[in-house]
């Protein structure tokens, strides 16, 4: 998910409130069987590696060195991570968190502010790219035309001062854009940028466990094979001491 608006701390730690939440079926307005079905809900931090805004992976161990400057976490962006025994009902949980997150007023408020200083901002350019263009066609006049009609020829001093108008306009306009796509298009307190993906596997089958536990069981065998094959050395030793 993209974070538009809440520090990504706060969102974080307010998603993970889930996690000893039982019952989530008023927090997420679903139902008890789907309640039933979810085995947990938590939001991770995604990691930019060499700080080129590109997210590259998930700190799914939440074991990130904070004081590493090239490989950074993303403010404004995080992963959710859901653990269900159904992904029939995945869309469900979405809506669901979606909703929980927009019910917070806090967040609608700080959301609030957001759009009336976008706004603010956006109108203050389109006033500041009318003023310049008053200005160089003003400028344009006076460097073309002396009293009485008769046309001039722009020196080079002249005319890099008309092109450093238009630099000024193109950089505005620039900025201008990018405002209006983060107010139009990430106009909510949270956008989703990749739904939840299924797993190609189920992470509870037989060869789940059977990875885990077999090699567990076969050290545990060999460790008691040892034992009885020293048996008779280790009972003079504890007979010794």
């Amino acid at each position: 998910m993209r974070n538009n608006t809440v520090p990504n701390e706060q969102m974080i730690a307010y998603i993970n409130r889930l996690k000893d939440a039982k019952d989530k079926t008023g927090i997420l307005g679903i139902s008890q069987e789907t309640n039933s079905n979810i085995n947990s809900i938590e939001a991770f931090w995604i990691i930019d590696i060499n700080r080129d805004t590109i997210p590259d992976r998930v700190d799914y161990s939440n074991s990130h060195n904070l004081y590493d400057t090239v490989n950074v976490r993303m403010n404004d962006r995080f992963d959710i991570q859901l653990k269900t025994k159904s992904i029939q009902e995945l869309n469900t949980v979405r809506d669901g968190l979606i909703s929980y997150i927009n019910s917070n007023l806090f967040f609608q408020e700080l959301n609030k502010i957001r759009h009336n200083q976008l706004s603010e901002r956006i109108g203050r350019m389109n006033t500041d790219l009318n003023r310049i263009d008053s200005l160089q066609k003003v400028k344009f006049f006076e460097e073309t035309r002396k009293p009485g009609g008769q046309q001039l020829i722009l020196n080079q001093q002249q005319s890099n001062e008309t092109q450093l108008l238009y630099k000024d306009i193109y950089a505005i306009i620039k900025e201008k854009q990018e405002l209006e796509m983060e107010l139009n298009m990430y106009n909510q307190i949270v956008t989703v940028l990749n739904d939840f993906t299924v797993p190609i596997g189920r992470t509870n089958n037989i060869i789940y466990y059977a990875k885990r536990i077999l090699p567990c069981l076969l050290t545990l065998v060999i460790v008691i094979l040892i034992v009885r094959s020293k048996r008779t050395a280790l009972n003079r030793i504890f007979e010794k001491y």
